[in-house]
Parts: structure tokens; C-alpha cells; sequence
């Protein structure tokens, strides 16, 4: 009995160190790179910007940094996050604000059905491929952001390797250092464009819900951080809110309502019912420049064209 326990600790241990030492060459290998457009966390340490941008996909696509923030901050970074509402936004500005190098003067929320609808939470946290490589060990400390998820496993954070289960393919990534996704040259800003020429036929459902911000507004009051509202453009608006949610919003902070932007041409931008393309996006970081200019000192002349 004795040696049997001896044996199978053995082949535990030996298991043990091998996942050990695969772990050790895919952190190596994937030392200061991003093989999903989620493992941009790290890019907030040290990070110093003065305007910083929150939602999901409708911002992190369309909002053009060196477009929006010519003229209005020395330096600025888009933080929205794809596939996640305000519940993610609020934990984005908490890490920023606990790891930047300085804390931003101002931020823009998406303030629409997308990001904000309901309560602002998710039961399950999308695209775990994205972000389970930091779960073990709890290496930048983000466990604490997903563990209220449905979907959270405890033992991910401690069993080497076994957070790769039913993802070979991120797994085989980070392992050979795929470097796909680094966001960090273009200031947090991706976009995947597509074939354009979407129509929404049905009218938009009822908007007369309720929002929440998630206590993004909260934590932007505590640290004196401007925080200002924004609507992308949506096919027939149809992730506006109501007018009186808007309304009920608007007596705390200021709301940049651009759902309209490509009104009776949203065929020639649109490729699906939230997302349009990258002409669309240099349109919409060009108007949301010029409406936030108004709200936010410039801090020079604005001698240069934005960029085309």
C-alpha cells in the first residue's frame, strides 16, 4: 500500500513539474506580446493617458484615438473591451486607475443598450480563450473580476495548465508566442473590417429600459476624472436609449448623442446591426472630436488637418 502511495505521488509530481515547465515557456514565449484582441490588461501598467475610452466593441472598433484626441490631450487610449457591458467597464477603470502612471482627466462611456442595458451584468464572462492566460497564479491580478462569473472554475488558478481545456488552439498560440492582437500602437483601437451594406428591416424594440453604469460614474466622482456619455451611430438608432432615460442621465453628466450619424445612409457604412466600417469609423471619431472639443480644454492650437 505504502509503495503504491509513493508511486502514484511520483507520477503526480513528475506531472506537476511538467505542467510546470510548460507553463514557464509559454509566459516566456509570450513575454510583452497578445495572441487575443482580451489580453490587453498589461497594457495599462505604467500607462499615462489623459483621455481614456470605455464600452465594447461599438467603441473599441469605431473610436479612433489619434482622430478623437487631436488638439484635446497630450495622450489618450481606447479601453473598451469586446463582447462586455458596463460591469466590465467599471473593473477596466479600477485596474486602470490602480496601475496607470497618473489617472486620466477625463472618460468616455458608451452610454447605450448595448454596454449599459439592464443592470449592466453578464452571468457568464465571453471569449474565456481571451483572458485565461493570466488565470493561474492569478498573475495580474484580474481573477478578482471574474470569479462572480458562472463560469469561473476556482481550480484554474491553481492547477497548471488545466485552464486550457476545450481551447487547443489558444493553447498551441501561446505556446509557439503568436503575437496577433498587441493594440498598443494604435492606442487601444482594432477594427476588422467587412463587406458593408447591412439594412435593418424590423424597427428597434422597446428602449424604454433601465441603464446602469456599474458605478463607473462613482468611481469617476472619487477621483475628480470628468466623465462624459456617448452614443455610436446604430442602424434606426436602435441602441439609443429612450429620451426619458437619456433625460434621467443627462442631469449628471453630458451625453454625445451621434446615433445618427449615417442616417439615410447607413447601407453604405453598416455590416451588421451594431458594427460599420472603417470609413464609418474615421467619420465617427471625427464628429465625436469636434463634439467633445467643447467639453474638454484643448491643450493647444489645433494646427493640423485630423488625420484622413
Amino acid at each position: 500500500m505504502g509503495r503504491l502511495v509513493l508511486s502514484l505521488g511520483l507520477f503526480l509530481g513528475v506531472i506537476l513539474l511538467v505542467g510546470l515547465g510548460i507553463e514557464a515557456i509559454v509566459y516566456w514565449q509570450m513575454d510583452n506580446r497578445r495572441a487575443h484582441v482580451h489580453e490587453d490588461w498589461p497594457d495599462m501598467h505604467g500607462l499615462n493617458a489623459e483621455l481614456v475610452f470605455l464600452g465594447n466593441s461599438r467603441t473599441a472598433g469605431h473610436v479612433i484615438p489619434e482622430v478623437v484626441c487631436q488638439g484635446l490631450a497630450e495622450s489618450c487610449y481606447n479601453l473598451a473591451y469586446d463582447g462586455y457591458t458596463s460591469q466590465m467597464g467599471g473593473y477596466r477603470l479600477e485596474y486602470l486607475l490602480d496601475h496607470a502612471a497618473n489617472h486620466p482627466k477625463a472618460v468616455v462611456v458608451q452610454l447605450d443598450l448595448s454596454f449599459c442595458q439592464g443592470n449592466g451584468r453578464q452571468d457568464n464572462y465571453p471569449m474565456k480563450d481571451g483572458v485565461l492566460r493570466y488565470f493561474f497564479l492569478d498573475q495580474i491580478g484580474i481573477n478578482q473580476y471574474y470569479r462572480h462569473y458562472d463560469n469561473w472554475r476556482e481550480l484554474d488558478a491553481f492547477i497548471p495548465l488545466l485552464r486550457y481545456k476545450g481551447y487547443p488552439l489558444i493553447f498551441f498560440k501561446h505556446l509557439l508566442g503568436w503575437n496577433r492582437w498587441d493594440r498598443r500602437e494604435k492606442k487601444g483601437f482594432w477594427h476588422t473590417n467587412k463587406e458593408v451594406g447591412f439594412q435593418m428591416e424590423d424597427p428597434p424594440l422597446d428602449k424604454n429600459v433601465s441603464l446602469s453604469l456599474c458605478g463607473i460614474d462613482s468611481i469617476c466622482q472619487r477621483n475628480h476624472i470628468q466623465l462624459i456619455g456617448m452614443i455610436p451611430p446604430s442602424p434606426q438608432s436602435s441602441y439609443r436609449p429612450s429620451n426619458q432615460k437619456l433625460d434621467s442621465l443627462s442631469r449628471f453628466l453630458k451625453v454625445l448623442d451621434l446615433s445618427d450619424l449615417f442616417e439615410n445612409h447607413e447601407s453604405e457604412y453598416f455590416y451588421d446591426k451594431a458594427h460599420f466600417s472603417l470609413d464609418g469609423a474615421k467619420l465617427f471619431s471625427r464628429a465625436l472630436h469636434d463634439s467633445l472639443f467643447y467639453l474638454i480644454q484643448p491643450v493647444q492650437e489645433n494646427e493640423s488637418e485630423l488625420v484622413n
